[in-house]
């Protein structure tokens, strides 16, 4: 309402203005993760939202096959990398959005160990084939479990004998190279023991 200073030639008058005020985005922080296979099945940390505006968070992933979802809870289930997609609803939807944040959740793989087989030979015996032998498995896994054996490229093996080399010896097998889907190979040596061979008189 405008009142002018001189009243005896001019009148009073109003006029008027809109003011529109927006929701609020609410805003997020909240760290990536870095995981191993074989990690236990975690409860997930939620964003931290600025403001402390109360809401609910739900969850959904970009890779199963890494990191999968139930509710809250969070399960390791392969190597890679998985985008995980926070989606916050306010308590308050009048005066607030609804939003999302997201998080990159890295899955290294474990290590196995591979130790090379230690076959006990006779003198003269032909040059042994070396194993590879697997220990630290997680998840209840085993050689022969398809999560291990699909895509893998086994380690070449190889003793260090020959049909000459001597009796009462122990010489060196190893095993080298190789990958694994959801496991790296910390490599460990064999022993090829080879014993007096008999006599026929």
């Amino acid at each position: 309402t405008f009142t002018p200073t001189d009243t005896t030639n001019y009148n009073s008058a109003t006029t008027t203005q809109t003011v529109t005020v927006d929701k609020a985005t609410p805003a997020f922080t909240w760290s990536n993760q870095t995981k191993t296979y074989g990690d236990s099945t975690y409860t997930v940390t939620a964003p931290t939202v600025t403001g402390s505006i109360p809401g609910t968070f739900a969850y959904s992933s970009n890779a199963t096959s890494v990191i999968s979802i139930s509710g809250t809870t969070f399960t390791v289930a392969g190597v890679g990398s998985a985008t995980i997609t926070a989606t916050f609803t306010p308590t308050d939807t009048t005066n607030y959005n609804s939003a999302t944040t997201t998080q990159t959740v890295t899955v290294d793989k474990a290590t196995l160990t591979v130790t090379a087989s230690s076959p006990t030979l006779t003198y003269g015996d032909a040059v042994p084939t070396i194993t590879p032998i697997y220990s630290g498995f997680v998840n209840s896994e085993t050689a022969s479990s398809p999560s291990f054996t699909t895509g893998l490229d086994a380690p070449t093996c190889t003793p260090t004998n020959t049909t000459s080399s001597a009796a009462n010896t122990k010489l060196t097998s190893s095993c080298s190279g190789g990958s694994s889907t959801n496991y790296s190979f910390n490599f460990t040596s064999g022993t090829v023991t080879i014993n007096k061979a008999s006599q026929t008189l």
